[in-house]
């Protein structure tokens, strides 16, 4: 599986980097092996596809698929969020397409957001500790 993951336990994030061509079976096995795990359901996620040099899905229907499947995993709970880095056109419409068929998604409690670059989609998840503060009061 071209789709490498670390887990930040503390800042309880995903980060998830696919390298080189991308398939809908990747993503897929990377959906199952990673959010099938209990501890994890209530982790926000970063998927940065810089290091992708093409992806190859089948049809629009491919994503429907993979988006159908991840909000079917969310935590109905908790309100996670994923960021997609995209700088790539292509990705960043698939990203997009993705983003709005998993909104569509029975069981959705994740939001979703697609960025240019890491540093938007990090702030994204994790505002600078003062904003996140003055939303408490």
């Amino acid at each position: 599986m071209p789709i490498d993951y670390e887990i930040d336990r503390r800042r309880r994030v995903v980060r998830a980097t696919p390298r080189g061509t991308l398939t809908h079976q990747d993503m897929i096995e990377y959906q199952k092996t990673v959010w099938s795990r209990p501890s994890l359901r209530n982790y926000d996620e970063l998927i940065d596809m810089s290091d992708v040099a093409g992806i190859e899905f089948e049809s629009p229907q491919d994503v429907m698929q993979l988006a159908e499947l991840s909000a079917g995993m969310d935590d109905p709970r908790r309100r996670t969020k994923l960021a997609i880095v995209a700088s790539d056109k292509l990705h960043h419409a698939l990203g997009r397409m993705y983003r709005a068929y998993r909104d569509q998604s029975p069981g959705a409690n994740r939001q979703v957001e697609v960025f240019r670059s890491a540093e938007e989609a990090l702030q994204w998840l994790r505002p600078p500790k003062a904003s996140r503060t003055a939303k408490r009061k």
